[in-house]
């Protein structure tokens, strides 16, 4: 028998996971309850940008461009810089706020603890996921790069185009960003399915 490969836009371990408008509001809630500024700023940049974990500690304070309020991110699988010009104004705020609290010869956005001149690593970034979604109930089959499927999902909820959405997240191929319509398209039916065929179940 031919094995059968994953379906299009799922991981390894966990499946292809997004969170609820629901579980986004208790995630953050969790977050700001222990008022850790640094960690507030990762996990919302990584919402805002749909960021991968890589991509997460690779930013560069140079970066970031105070007068246009722009943020480059470097794409991890496209290798393509994209510019990220006017920030929603409160996670420009935090950011702003977390900024003053580097060393002025800090080079990374998010420095390690331990090793001068490197950045966090990604595990730790992982970890800082992890402990936030346990307290918002989140089961632990989730991981950070929900928090990307989760960007496109509501951009994509919210009628962007499909090349928007592309170019926002940093995708190669089109085909990358094609599966959140489909995926929406799915849940629209089974949700009309159930409406259909409820009351004989």
């Amino acid at each position: 028998m031919r094995k059968r490969g994953r379906p299009k836009g799922t991981d390894k371990k966990n499946g292809w996971k997004h969170l609820s408008e629901k579980q986004l509001e208790d995630f953050f809630k969790a977050i700001r309850k222990e008022r850790i500024l640094r960690d507030d700023v990762i996990l919302s940049l990584a919402l805002y940008l749909g960021l991968r974990v890589q991509e997460i500690v690779n930013i560069q304070v140079d970066e970031i461009e105070p007068e246009t309020k722009t943020i480059t991110i470097q794409g991890v699988k496209s290798g393509r810089r994209r510019n990220y010009p006017d920030l929603d104004e409160r996670l420009w705020k935090k950011l702003q706020r977390y900024m003053k609290t580097l060393d002025k010869d800090e080079v990374y956005l998010f420095p390690s603890p331990k090793v001068k001149g490197k950045p966090i690593t990604t595990q730790a970034v992982k970890d800082l996921f992890k402990k936030y979604a346990g307290r918002a109930g989140l089961s632990s089959d989730y991981s950070i790069h929900a928090l990307r499927h989760t960007c496109a999902m509501l951009m994509a909820k919210k009628n962007e185009s499909a090349i928007k959405i592309q170019h926002w997240l940093r995708h190669a191929s089109i085909q990358s960003t094609q599966i959140y319509f489909e995926r929406i398209e799915f849940e629209d039916q089974a949700r009309a399915a159930s409406r259909v065929f409820g009351s004989y179940m």
